[in-house]
């Protein structure tokens, strides 16, 4: 990592206060020089700031870690948290609208495609579901059923006009029945 992307400063000591690595310029902060063997966590003030000294013993292999950072330091990036924390609420925001707007148009079409189905159960075959601009299963259904209700139509208007031929050729059957029948009676 670049020195740059540092907070603070990293030193190791052992167990017996030999000081062995410093991530800094290898000077000892003056509040590390005596600092004791143990895990701990504390805030102190040295050169008129505030700094957090947070320590880490290491039992086994006799190293004490500590880290050093000035509270300057953790306020700014308490702000790019903070700041990341707004953008990740916004945008989870922007999703959620985006989400519930395509939701609410999919639900929408829904209700339509149901309703034509009712108003075809209760007798309507002219009813027809609108167009959408969308190509998806919703459109497909839509057009499937427009064509179903189209090729329903023009099953019973076939059905209808070959009835209407069927009477008026029983109609004319009839008709050549009567005609020499009032013809023999009048004569």
């Amino acid at each position: 990592l670049r020195k740059s992307q540092f907070k603070g400063t990293v030193h190791i000591f052992q167990r017996n206060g030999d000081y062995l690595y410093s991530s800094d310029d290898g000077t000892i902060p003056v509040p590390l020089k005596d600092i004791p063997f143990e895990t701990n966590f504390k805030k102190i003030k040295w050169k008129g700031k505030n700094y957090y000294i947070n320590t880490l013993a290491d039992d086994h292999r006799g190293y004490l870690y500590v880290g050093f950072m000035p509270e300057d330091d953790i306020k700014k990036i308490t702000i790019v948290h903070r700041y990341m924390l707004l953008s990740t609420v916004l945008l989870s925001c922007i999703a959620i609208a985006v989400t519930y707007f395509a939701m609410r148009s999919y639900s929408r079409r829904i209700t339509r495609i149901e309703t034509a189905i009712h108003e075809v159960r209760g007798g309507n075959l002219q009813i027809r579901i609108p167009d959408s601009r969308e190509k998806d299963e919703l459109t497909a259904i839509s057009e499937s059923f427009n064509d179903m209700l189209d090729d329903l139509n023009m099953y019973i208007e076939g059905v209808y006009v070959l009835n209407i031929r069927q009477r008026e050729a029983e109609m004319k059957t009839l008709q050549s029945q009567i005609q020499p029948h009032f013809l023999y009676n009048t004569l």
